[in-house]
């Protein structure tokens, strides 16, 4: 009898220990886990919209390229097509691909555009410029209210937009550089 009141005593340390362990470790692997997720589910938010504006701005870059190759000029016979790019129309392409895809990808409703710009590194190359505003949603953005609680003591509930500049470069065969 006694023997049998030994090892319920220590069946029943064993398994409230057990117990105890399992509570904790429920109580504080969960909110971390969803703490990841969170994060993982905005960093996948953020480099998504960064890949969608650079593969617009890609194409217009390309776009802007290869189909303005030859510029109109006059030769020794009359009239006739210099290998060069023509900047105007480059730019008038390059600016029409970008609005297109900027519409086709609602763009708009992902990041703020603010500004766009055609560049000319050589004479055979078109760089398109973009520069993109991203205002952080969940873990981002409560990452900023922290930062800003914690370094200046007031809460802001709004997180500061974080910018950047994007430049695909692509030469008149389309490639890009």
């Amino acid at each position: 009898m006694e023997r049998k009141s030994r090892l319920q005593q220590r069946l029943t340390r064993c398994l409230r220990g057990d117990l105890e362990d399992s509570i904790l470790y429920v109580m504080l692997s969960l909110p971390m886990s969803l703490f990841a997720l969170w994060y993982g589910v905005d960093m996948y938010k953020f480099v998504h919209a960064h890949q969608i504006v650079y593969s617009a701005a890609e194409a217009a870059a390309i776009s802007g390229a290869t189909q303005v190759n030859y510029s109109p000029g006059t030769s020794i016979g009359g009239s006739g097509f210099s290998p060069t790019v023509n900047q105007d129309m480059a730019v008038y392409i390059a600016n029409q691909t970008f609005e297109q895809e900027q519409n086709s990808l609602n763009l708009n409703e992902v990041v703020d555009i603010q500004s766009t710009n055609v560049v000319f590194p050589s004479s055979t190359q078109v760089a398109y410029t973009v520069t993109v505003s991203y205002t952080p949603k969940g873990m981002f953005a409560a990452l900023d209210i922290l930062d800003t609680f914690f370094s200046h003591g007031q809460i802001t509930w709004s997180p500061p937009a974080l910018t950047w500049t994007i430049t695909p470069t692509s030469d008149i065969s389309g490639k890009t550089v």
